[in-house]
């Protein structure tokens, strides 16, 4: 199952703005398989500028980025993804920022968009807003790290 990273939750597993969030971000990302995880290049574009404005540090905020977008596939923004991102501003009321990382994710074949933005549950094109810091755990997300617990067993077994 492919799963799409917002902002927020990046911005969270840096280390800015709540240590409890930031618990939960690193566990939800470590749990994950890295191979399933999708980060939209918008998504980067945006950690790079929180993390600039907060260090006050652009070059430093280069090096965190490069670490975050070694570790995840990067998905690209197309003109199909903006086309798409317009047609959920239109439909749904959604920020453009979100809704152009939502229109990448489906385009990517995500089923869940990790974030705090949108609707908790919100489902379009298969894909799933999951806010990873609700209580109790989105079932979708649950079976996520299942998932992903099972590949990782099913790795260290194979000779």
């Amino acid at each position: 199952m492919k799963i799409g990273v917002d902002t927020n939750v990046l911005v969270y597993a840096v280390g800015f703005d709540s240590e409890d969030k930031q618990s939960t971000a690193i566990e939800l990302l470590t749990r994950l398989d890295p191979q399933t995880v999708l980060v939209p290049v918008f998504v980067l574009a945006e950690l790079h500028y929180v993390i600039s404005r907060k260090l006050r540090d652009k070059r430093l905020a280069s090096k965190l980025l490069r670490v975050q977008a070694s570790a995840f596939d990067v998905i690209g923004s197309t003109a199909l993804s903006l086309s798409k991102a317009l047609d959920l501003v239109d439909q749904h009321d959604l920020q453009i920022f979100d809704a152009i990382i939502l229109a990448e994710c489906t385009r990517a074949g995500c089923r869940i968009l990790l974030t705090e933005d949108g609707q908790h549950g919100f489902e379009k094109d298969g894909c799933t807003l999951i806010d990873p810091f609700k209580t109790p755990m989105h079932p979708l997300l649950a079976e996520a790290l299942t998932s992903s617990a099972a590949a990782r067993s099913d790795q260290e077994t194979d000779p």
